[in-house]
Parts: structure tokens; C-alpha cells; sequence
């Protein structure tokens, strides 16, 4: 298998949902910064896993 190959089946996925995370994580976080702890980190791991979920539907699957 060729990088390109691997990078077409794999690398796009990984990248938008890895990506999908990052941001999402970090948009939560800033909302959820009012309530200093508890709301910050719950809203980063809620946006983190909205954010995943998002950049992998947009990302992987087969585009014909």
C-alpha cells in the first residue's frame, strides 16, 4: 500500500476527528468557563465528543 492510498483510507479520517476534537474541546472549554471548574471541563469533554463525532462524519466514509 502506498502512502497515498494509506493516507486516502486512513490519514483523512484521523485527521478530521482528530482535529473535530481539538476544536470542539477547546470551543466547550471556553463556554463552559463561567462555572470555573466544573463547568469547564464538563463542556470540554462534551464539546470534545460532539467536535469527534462531527469531524469524523465529515471526514470519513466513502465519497464516490
Amino acid at each position: 500500500m502506498s502512502f497515498q492510498e494509506f493516507w486516502t483510507r486512513y490519514g483523512k479520517c484521523a485527521s478530521g476527528a482528530a482535529g473535530g476534537l481539538g476544536l470542539g474541546m477547546l470551543t466547550g472549554a471556553t463556554v463552559g468557563s463561567a462555572i470555573p471548574f466544573l463547568g469547564t471541563f464538563g463542556c470540554g469533554v462534551l464539546g470534545g465528543v460532539s467536535g469527534f463525532l462531527a469531524g469524523s462524519a465529515g471526514s470519513c466514509g466513502d465519497k464516490k
